[in-house]
């Protein structure tokens, strides 16, 4: 059996080390910026088309309004936002002012979750009476 091998110094590893570096960004990037770029026409074409035909109600604009819309689950609850039900809030205060930190807030379902807990842990602790 003959066994060949190939040794490169460290200048030459130095070399293939950012030949590999430079194919890995070249090939993560183009298709980042494709995206982005179709993206970004896509939505300036609908804004275009939009002002110049006005048709229909802005998508975007309803949808914003949807996240920002108070909603009210349990009734005689105080209303929250409609997103803060989906991401939660960063912390919570109870009515004797002490803050619950939320360590998932801002994140969809996880955040909410959370923010459930904290608020359950919040009325547990009025009703047992340890606020």
């Amino acid at each position: 059996m003959v066994t060949h091998r190939i040794e490169f110094n460290e200048k030459e590893r130095d070399m293939l080390q950012a030949l590999t570096i430079s194919k890995t960004v070249n090939n993560l990037l183009i298709p980042v910026g494709i995206i982005g770029g179709v993206s970004a026409a896509g939505y300036i074409g609908y804004k275009y088309l939009k002002s110049l035909s006005d048709w229909g109600e802005d998508i975007f604009n309803e949808l914003q309004e949807i996240i920002n819309t108070d909603v009210n689950f349990i009734e005689g609850a105080k209303p929250v936002p409609a997103i803060e039900a989906v991401v939660g809030k960063k912390q919570y205060t109870d009515s004797e002012g002490n803050v619950y930190k939320n360590p998932f807030g801002g994140w969809p379902l996880l955040g909410s979750i959370a923010g459930s807990a904290i608020n359950i842990e919040i009325a547990a602790r009025k009703k047992l009476g340890n606020i």
